[in-house]
């Protein structure tokens, strides 16, 4: 069986039509008047692609000159080569390229920006972050569900005085507010805004226990945790907003993507740790954060997927295990959180 081919002679630039036999031994060249041009043995044969996509294959042989340009998808076939159309082959280049670029996307949605929103965190003003935490806090703590009675607030805010006091200057107070719910939830905003729902004051049976959460609540804000992941969720809003000076309204924009953001779990590993650091140099019974931890993971199964403390803080189990490492070999004084006979948890007029 004979293909149709081009030939190259070794002294001619334009293309010879020629007849092209195979079989196992070899592959033979025959001009159009018939004459054999050229014999070449099957085992010298060189194959080479076309660089562009779906052209012709090169073939050629150190047994005799020239080049043979085969566009015959019989004859491809008979040499080993498959044979794609030019849309089949552009097909697949596109492809090829579409991959390139998604995974160059997700590597820069995975490696690169979680640098770039860490390293502009660390640059952001102390008046930007409170202005981006006051305006998630107007949202997700309204006036409206805030308790103002100063009997249950008092006791919390010195709680959380005690922890401060022993965290690194961020440029701005730490500042409390109770919200009248019943879920067992706690956050902080950036700018140091921390939230205590009264449904945490009343499942903890010791301020120890409020402790742990607060201290955890407290190193998401000195590690600007929630700040880098504003960043990465609106990265050139913030941008904008910090370039032109904060228009409100790309404020309020940011602010409200705290809500969808969740903490990455290397970040809680390292709220765990700024917890216990805090309970060390505050000197607070380091029992407390066990309790307070096996008491939120065992609460949580039965609450709303939305109001889970633990929704958005993976592995319980590998942490607890950590803390109660930490608690077995800490050695400090324990100094009680609030006076002696101070009854727990705080009761007053917000439902408690």
């Amino acid at each position: 069986m004979s293909y149709r081919a081009d030939f190259y002679g070794p002294s001619s630039a334009e293309p010879q039509p020629v007849s092209v036999s195979i079989d196992e031994t070899g592959l033979t060249v025959v001009t159009a008047d018939g004459a054999e041009a050229q014999r070449w043995p099957r085992s010298s044969l060189r194959l080479d692609d076309s660089a562009v996509a779906g052209g012709p294959l090169r073939v050629t042989s150190p047994a005799g000159p020239g080049l043979l340009m085969v566009s015959d998808a019989g004859l491809r076939s008979a040499l080993g080569r498959s044979s794609r159309s030019g849309a089949a082959a552009l097909g697949q280049g596109l492809a090829i390229i579409a991959a390139v670029l998604v995974g160059s996307i997700l590597a820069g949605y995975y490696v690169l920006l979680p640098w770039v929103a860490g390293a502009l965190a660390r640059r952001i003003p102390a008046s930007i972050e409170q202005q981006l935490g006051r305006a998630a806090l107007e949202q997700l703590a309204p006036p409206a569900q805030r308790c103002e009675d100063e009997s249950v607030r008092k006791p919390v805010r010195a709680i959380v005085d005690r922890l401060a006091h022993q965290s690194p200057d961020m440029g701005y107070p730490f500042q409390l507010y109770v919200v009248k719910d019943k879920t067992v939830n706690a956050f902080a905003t950036p700018g140091g805004f921390i939230v205590v729902y009264t449904g945490l004051l009343e499942k903890t049976k010791s301020p120890e226990e409020l402790a742990a959460v607060l201290a955890h609540e407290i190193t998401h804000v000195t590690e600007r945790h929630s700040t880098v992941g504003m960043m990465r969720a609106m990265t050139f809003w913030v941008m904008l907003a910090y370039l032109i000076g904060d228009p409100t309204g790309i404020i309020v924009q940011a602010a409200g993507a705290l809500s969808q953001l969740s903490y990455q779990r290397g970040q809680e590993e390292e709220a765990d740790r700024g917890a216990m650091r805090l309970f060390e140099q505050a000197h607070v019974d380091p029992r407390g954060l066990d309790r307070a931890f096996t008491m939120l993971s065992s609460e949580t199964p039965d609450l709303p997927a939305a109001a889970r403390y633990f929704s958005t803080h993976p592995r319980t189990a590998d942490r607890l295990r950590e803390i109660r490492k930490w608690e077995r070999t800490a050695r400090y004084s324990v100094t009680p959180l609030l006076a002696a006979g101070t009854a727990w948890p705080p009761a007053g007029a917000c439902g408690l």
